[in-house]
């Protein structure tokens, strides 16, 4: 009968086991082969496919014939060692970074979609970026307040945007529009936003100061009674005192035809 060292260590399917020179008991997962024999290799590790009526175990040898036994004194039982709780801890960390790798691919940038950059290269950090191209080693990224683009890596530049992330940049860059727009209107004029001058046809807003709203009126300067107001609006022959965020511009004086323009 063939004999089994103590403590004869095994590793197998990422498991550690000890072999046990004992019968196969239900509940064993695997025997190893203490000799070779027709189709069986010594030293292999075979599963246990059943136990038959006569306790031997079952299994599929090389030759993939799966009613291949051995019987007891020619296989040892592989025994599972209990692991320590930090062999436990390594255990678990090498399997989250196995499902953290595969979620990165699952989750890899892709077109059309937006990410956030988090190391600055040819971006800046925390710009919002839309993926336009892909190619086999660079992402071709663009950002969304400007026309400017370029390639970044595939990892460790980019991360998926959350909607949120995306939602407001979205606002800020229609903020951003509007708020060139209007400067390109005002500028056309020679003006800085929000620069009226006396002359100007405007349109009332409110009627905190006495026009209704929606009266057109040529802005007169203020009369400055109860409270001191840059200008006056004055409509139907009556003026009344307003702030700047109390009219729209409707013709600046430059363009009025009644005053030479």
């Amino acid at each position: 009968m063939a004999k089994v060292a103590t403590l004869d260590i095994v590793k197998h399917a990422g498991e550690v086991y000890v072999k046990e020179a004992r019968e196969v008991q239900e509940g064993d997962k695997y025997i190893v082969a203490l000799s070779d024999g027709l189709d069986i290799t010594e030293g292999k590790v075979y599963a246990i496919d059943r136990i038959d009526s006569d306790g031997d175990p079952r299994f599929t040898d090389d030759n993939d014939d799966g009613n291949q036994y051995l019987t007891d004194g020619e296989y040892a039982v592989l025994e599972p060692i209990p692991q320590s709780i930090d062999e436990q801890i390594a255990e678990a960390e090498r399997k989250l970074t196995e499902l953290k790798a595969a979620k990165a691919g699952q989750e890899r940038l892709k077109v059309g979609d937006y990410a956030v950059v988090i190391r600055e290269d040819m971006f800046d950090v925390g710009d919002i970026v839309y993926i336009f191209g892909v190619d086999s080693e660079y992402l071709k990224a663009r950002r969304i307040t400007d026309d400017y683009w370029h390639y970044a890596n595939k990892t460790g530049e980019l991360r998926r945007a959350t909607p949120e992330e995306v939602a407001e940049a979205k606002r800020k860059l229609t903020e951003e529009q509007v708020k060139k727009a209007e400067e390109a209107k005002w500028g056309a004029i020679g003006r800085k936003v929000g620069e009226y001058k006396v002359g100007d046809i405007v349109r009332v807003n409110g009627s905190a100061f006495g026009h209704s709203p929606g009266v057109i009126g040529e802005l007169v300067s203020g009369q400055h009674f109860a409270i001191p107001r840059e200008f006056g609006v004055k409509a139907n022959d009556k003026v009344f005192d307003h702030t700047a965020s109390g009219f729209t511009l409707i013709v600046p004086v430059e363009k009025r035809f009644d005053k030479g323009a």
